[in-house]
């Protein structure tokens, strides 16, 4: 597990390296947010190390708010045998962001609790179409297969 926290945090660490706005090249941020439902989830790998159990998934989501789409992402779970799990994700986004339509990448991470809440972190970039310029960053949080999140929003000028 603690193999599993190490990437899961370096992949995270890079991920905000990459997409960060240095703030000479960005205007000021937009503030968004919304709500996303887990759609589908296939499970493509699973393995025990120890007492713990590691989920990999291929995961469908459906935004709404300031990102309205479909994102699909592959998923790594460490889960505890005490029900707590650490995640991260990496997916691909279809849809609109305040409007502009386009594909981008988005990288997530978080925890869970046994009792099925979870929050986390994301960050957002390298997008196509109208989303090229797009990047930023937020929070999420939720329950079982659906949550709420909050961004900070850049499009280059």
């Amino acid at each position: 597990m603690r193999y599993l926290v190490v990437a899961v945090v370096a992949a995270a660490a890079l991920a905000f390296s990459i997409v960060a706005v240095p703030a000479a090249q960005a205007g000021a941020p937009n503030s968004g947010g919304g709500s996303f439902t887990l759609v589908s989830s296939v499970v493509t790998n699973v393995r025990t190390v120890g007492p713990n159990t590691i989920l990999q998934t291929t995961d469908m989501y459906a935004l709404t708010g300031s990102f309205s789409g479909t994102e699909v992402c592959n998923t790594m779970t460490g889960i505890r045998s005490t029900g707590e799990t650490i995640f991260g994700l990496k997916c691909a986004f279809t849809g609109t962001v305040e409007g502009n339509a386009g594909t981008a990448r988005v990288l997530a991470f978080g925890t869970g609790a046994a009792d099925g809440s979870f929050h986390g972190r994301t960050a957002f970039g390298g997008g196509t179409g109208d989303l090229a310029g797009l990047t930023g960053n937020g929070t999420f949080e939720g329950a079982g297969t659906s949550g709420t999140y909050s961004v900070q929003i850049h499009f280059a000028p």
